[in-house]
């Protein structure tokens, strides 16, 4: 199964250990924010969002060649893979006593993410050469590796050492660290520029090609002739998947349905704990119970009434109307739970602010998805009702259907019956009605 998914089962066991690693990496920051002296709420929620970028990283060069057959090479999948491993490790597990080692895993990110550009900005150049019947330029496209590269570095950093003013996590001073680590980068790009530079003027630069097999036999031969024995095993393993993905997504539908109905029961319980430890905080107190409750007892509504529409297969406006609704109450919610999370923080609560920064996290990105994703057409309920309607079969009428008039026959052939050609078979002409 691994190699229909991810081309090469290598590649699948790579993909799965470094994942694995970063998952038990956040479940050890949890570990550690339940111990005696454990790390704070803002250092946990900061270890779930890497984590969460990291997969979404290491998992995209899959799904893009999945979903579009574009063959990426293996090597930039692993790539990936292990640096977002050995970035982790150098941030988390080890602390380094030189700056050697410091540098060292930002070379390595930039010589991955150099090896990433260059795949792509040679690709197209070279379907734009073969377009124009000419040769792609090595100069061109490693010079333009670079500086693309350079310039995404740059900017990342950038981001990273604004963020760290925002929450006070770094010091103006400490810019200094920043511009070392975007200048490790800057090495490890440079090398990979000058090897790629040499690697596209030999015969090994097709290995770099990121390529579509949407035709899957012509793209086997090409790599075939190009004596490719790896991009043709990936071609061949994607291409001969048969699984119906769409019943699988049908079926995880289905228990994501049932998930709700597990996040209906855990909201249920954070509503209770809640009760328990703001009822004696007066009138602030009563209206975030207040607030929370509405949350629940509409977002319960809307999941029942989601999964009733869903058996029956007929969603229409007033599940989109719940929707508008249960977001706008899903913001008040948001808001409280965020206030909450802060306040069992600074009480020292560990387990009301991990309950708290779950409930948050997880509304945020639904909150986000019903914004932001993918937009559905909801057709009205009467609409749908008249529709069904005009499908259904006539009534009998009692009286007789009255006959065709002459100027609306068809040359006095019966319309139930499939029109007769001139001649039959055989060229004889077909007799003449009868008068």
């Amino acid at each position: 199964m691994l190699e229909k998914i991810f081309g090469k089962k290598s590649t699948g066991v790579v993909y799965i250990i470094c994942a694995g690693f970063l998952l038990l990496t956040l479940a050890g920051s949890v570990a550690l924010y339940f111990a005696e002296e454990g790390g704070s709420l803002l250092t946990l929620v900061g270890s779930a969002v890497f984590t969460a970028i990291e997969l979404v990283l290491i998992s995209l060069p899959v799904f893009v060649q999945k979903r579009w057959r574009l063959y990426i090479p293996p090597a930039i999948e692993i790539g990936i893979c292990l640096y977002a491993v050995l970035f982790l490790f150098g941030n988390t597990y080890y602390d380094p006593k030189t700056n050697i080692f410091v540098s060292l895993t930002p070379f390595i990110g930039g010589f991955v993410f150099a090896t990433t550009v260059f795949s792509i900005l040679y690709s197209l150049s070279s379907l734009r050469a073969e377009n124009k019947g000419k040769r792609p330029s090595p100069l061109r496209v490693s010079v333009l590796t670079f500086f693309v590269t350079e310039l995404v570095v740059a900017l990342f950093y950038l981001c990273i050492y604004l963020v760290g003013l925002a929450v006070r996590a770094v010091v103006p001073a400490d810019i200094s660290r920043f511009l070392a680590y975007s200048t490790a980068h800057q090495g490890g790009n440079f090398v990979f520029c000058v090897i790629g530079f040499f690697t596209a003027r030999s015969r090994r630069a097709e290995r770099y090609k990121i390529k579509s097999f949407k035709n899957a036999q012509s793209a086997e031969i090409a790599a075939l002739k190009a004596k490719d024995k790896t991009q043709y095993t990936v071609i061949k393993n994607i291409s001969n998947d048969d699984t119906d993905y769409r019943k699988l997504l049908r079926r995880a539908r289905a228990n994501f349905l049932i998930g709700r109905i597990v996040y209906l029961a855990i909201y249920a319980a954070y509503l209770v704990h809640t009760c328990i430890t703001f009822a004696n905080r007066g009138n602030l107190g009563i209206l975030i119970i207040v607030f929370l409750a509405a949350g629940f007892v509409l977002s319960a509504l809307v999941y029942v009434y989601e999964y009733y529409l869903f058996r029956r297969g007929a969603p229409n406006q007033r599940l989109r109307r719940l929707k508008i609704g249960k977001a706008a109450v899903r913001v008040y919610s948001l808001l409280l739970i965020l206030t909450a999370s802060f306040a069992a923080d600074s009480g020292n609560e560990p387990v009301s602010s991990l309950f708290s920064a779950v409930m948050v996290v997880f509304n945020l990105c639904v909150l986000f998805y019903n914004l932001f994703g993918k937009p559905r057409k909801y057709p009205s309920a009467k609409r749908e009702k008249e529709e069904s309607d005009s499908n259904a079969p006539p009534a009998l009428s009692a009286e007789p259907a009255a006959e065709p008039a002459a100027d609306e026959e068809t040359d006095g052939a019966n319309p139930l019956l499939p029109p007769q050609s001139g001649r039959e078979e055989g060229g004889a002409q077909s007799p003449a009605p009868r008068t």
